[in-house]
């Protein structure tokens, strides 16, 4: 049976699994430390007994003006074995829940425009495209990613 939790100080074994599937990567124990006890970044997890099969990865980004914060959603994975069993949409539920419920003043995320199962299960979601059509740029500090 397929559970989800929202990952907290102590969770650093849960966040090294995320990183090791879905990443490809090994973390240290202080990095998972300093993941989890930042309270601007959120990581949610869908589990069966010790898998990982799916996770959230989301950061609050604070408003210079009066307004709430907004939650930028990064990451949405779900292991292919696990797709088509509603786990990416259980889990944007909790995490949607969860903004509304800080009464953030938004939430977003990028996807790319051709990626039919994301974009279908976004709006499902409730998700909107942004009015104005806005582009996304990027510049990247560490060379850019091999494609």
């Amino acid at each position: 049976m397929i559970a989800y939790k929202k990952l907290e100080s102590g969770d650093e074994r849960w966040l090294t699994k995320v990183n090791q599937t879905f990443r490809g990567c090994q973390i240290s124990e202080e990095k998972a430390e300093a993941v989890l006890q930042d309270r601007k970044i959120r990581v949610y997890i869908a589990y069966e007994a010790d898998t990982v099969c799916a996770y959230t990865l989301a950061y609050v980004l604070p408003r210079i003006d009066n307004g709430n914060a907004m939650l930028l959603i990064y990451h949405l994975f779900v292991e292919e074995a696990y797709q088509r069993r509603h786990i990416g949409e259980t889990l944007m539920k909790i995490v949607l829940e969860e903004a509304k419920a800080e009464h953030l003043h938004y939430m977003f995320l990028i996807t790319q425009d051709d990626n039919e199962a994301a974009n279908a299960l976004y709006q499902k979601a409730g998700g909107e495209l942004h009015a104005h059509n806005k582009n996304i740029y990027y510049w990247y500090g560490s060379g850019k990613p091999q494609v």
